[in-house]
This record gives structure tokens, C-alpha cells and sequence, in this order.
């Protein structure tokens, strides 16, 4: 009796293991990692710190690309905001970040549609950023929809010369497209 248990039980063990399906672990969870970043920058207590992760955050956030599906359906919404990683995984929201440089105008700095923007983002100092704005709460969505589901960040300035540095981005790469 104990020998026919045995014998069962080896069999269905060596049956998983030769024709179970092996199921790849996801690595990417972005929605954890936003949390872990929006811990740290309200801990951070400086203007300075909480820059210098607002640039971690935007250039490490470029290696998630938007989500666009294969097939398009009648019920298929029309507005993405959900990431993928380089491999296809599904990874949740990025977080948003704008830059408000003239009164009513401002750039989301998002990396992957504009790659260019990372000449701004790397002007992200003290010096020429006056005030932050963190906005973690369902009011990021009211303001900008799906997209700032996992938060907005609003980073505002008065430098006029960061102002026509974007301004003469904006220009070029608005001609680059034509």
C-alpha cells in the first residue's frame, strides 16, 4: 500500500516537472515602485533632493513604453495610459510629471515621446525651479485624466531662460516633425 503512495506520488511529480507549464514571474510592477518613490520624495525635506529624484524617476520611468493593443476592437477605449516594460509586461501608470513654464503654458516630461525633453530634464535644479506641486490623491486624475492616475508632480518656473530653452525646443522639434 505505502508502495503504490510512493509510486502515485512520483509519478505526478515527475509529470509537473517534465509537462508543467513554467510560469515566467513578472518583474515589472510599477505601481509598487511609484509607491516606494512617492514615500521617499515626501520624506525628502529639501528642494534640492526632491529635484535630484524627480530626475531618477523620469529617466529610470523611460524604459517603459505606452501601451497600445494589437487589435482594435469597437469597445477598445481610445486613450492608453497603462506602461509596458521592453518585454511586453503589463506595468501599470507612470507617474506625471509637467513643467509649468510660462503662465498657462507647460511640457509633460515624458522621455519616451519626446526624447529631446531630457536636455530639460536635466536642467531640473534649484536654480531654475521656483516650486513643487505633489498631487497623489484621485485629484491627479480629475486634472489630467487617466494619466495621472498614479500621481502628478508640477514643477513650476520663472526663469526666463529655461523658458526659451523650451520654447526653442518646442520650435525644433515642431519643425522636425513637418
Amino acid at each position: 500500500m505505502k508502495l503504490k503512495i510512493i509510486i502515485s506520488f512520483l509519478f505526478i511529480l515527475s509529470n509537473q516537472l517534465f509537462f508543467g507549464q513554467n510560469k515566467v514571474v513578472d518583474s515589472c510592477d510599477l505601481n509598487s515602485k511609484n509607491i516606494q518613490w512617492k514615500a521617499s520624495f515626501e520624506n525628502e525635506a529639501t528642494l534640492e533632493l526632491k529635484l535630484k529624484l524627480i530626475r531618477e524617476k523620469i529617466i529610470s520611468d523611460s524604459i517603459y513604453r505606452e501601451y497600445k493593443p494589437k487589435i482594435i476592437t469597437k469597445c477598445t477605449p481610445t486613450l492608453y495610459s497603462e506602461s509596458i516594460d521592453r518585454n511586453g509586461n503589463n506595468c501599470g501608470v507612470k507617474i506625471l510629471f509637467v513643467l509649468k513654464y510660462i503662465k498657462k503654458k507647460s511640457i509633460i516630461l515624458d522621455l519616451n515621446k519626446n526624447p529631446e525633453y531630457l536636455l530639460i530634464v536635466e536642467k531640473l535644479n534649484g536654480v531654475y525651479i521656483n516650486k513643487i506641486y505633489s498631487i497623489f490623491d484621485n485629484s491627479a486624475q480629475v486634472l489630467y485624466g487617466i494619466y495621472g492616475k498614479s500621481g502628478v508632480v508640477i514643477l513650476t518656473t520663472e526663469n526666463r531662460q529655461l523658458a526659451k530653452e523650451i520654447k526653442k525646443l518646442i520650435n525644433k522639434t515642431e519643425k522636425e516633425k513637418k
